[in-house]
C-alpha cells in the first residue's frame, strides 16, 4: 500500500498529513455541525492514532487514541485499518487489534468498543460499514 502524503482539499491547495508516523490506511470526511466546516478523519500509521484535521485550514487539531499496540515477535499490531462515518459527529474504526471502536467528536473520544468473538487468531478488522437503514442499530456488515 502506498503512503498518502498530500490531499487536495481545494483546487491548488495541498495538505500534507505530517502528523502520521507511518502509512495512512483510510480517511473519511465529516461535516462539523457546529460551524458547517469539513473535517478530515485519517487513521493508520504506527502510533495507532486517529487524527482530525480542519479542511479549511489544513490544521490537525485532535489526536484520538484507543487502538492498542502490542508486540508479537517482530510485528506491531493495532494500526487503524478502516474508518466509516454515517453523518453527524460519529464514526467507527476497525483495527489490527481486532476491535471496532465507535467515536464521537463531541466527547472527543471513544464511546464504545466491540471485540467480535468470532475473530480467529491472526485476523483483524479490516473493513467496517453501516448500511443507511441501520445507523441506529450498529454495524450490519463487518469484514474480518
Amino acid at each position: 500500500m502506498q503512503k498518502v502524503k498530500n490531499l487536495t482539499f481545494f483546487p491548488g491547495q495541498e495538505v500534507e498529513l505530517t502528523m502520521h508516523d507511518g502509512t495512512v490506511r483510510d480517511i473519511c470526511f465529516i461535516e462539523d455541525l457546529s460551524n458547517k466546516s469539513s473535517l478530515l478523519i485519517s487513521g493508520g500509521a504506527g502510533d495507532c492514532k486517529i487524527y482530525v484535521t480542519d479542511c479549511a485550514t489544513g490544521t490537525p487539531f485532535q489526536a484520538m487514541s484507543g487502538h492498542s499496540i502490542q508486540l508479537h515477535i517482530f510485528t506491531f499490531i493495532g494500526h487503524v485499518l478502516s474508518l466509516y462515518t454515517w453523518g453527524g459527529a460519529e464514526f467507527a474504526s476497525g483495527g489490527q487489534d481486532k476491535t471496532i471502536r465507535f467515536w464521537d467528536l463531541r466527547t472527543r473520544g471513544c464511546v464504545n468498543v466491540i471485540t467480535p468473538h468470532t475473530i480467529t487468531p491472526g485476523t483483524r478488522v479490516s473493513f467496517v460499514i453501516f448500511p443507511p437503514y441501520c445507523t441506529n442499530s450498529g454495524p450490519a456488515l463487518l469484514d474480518f
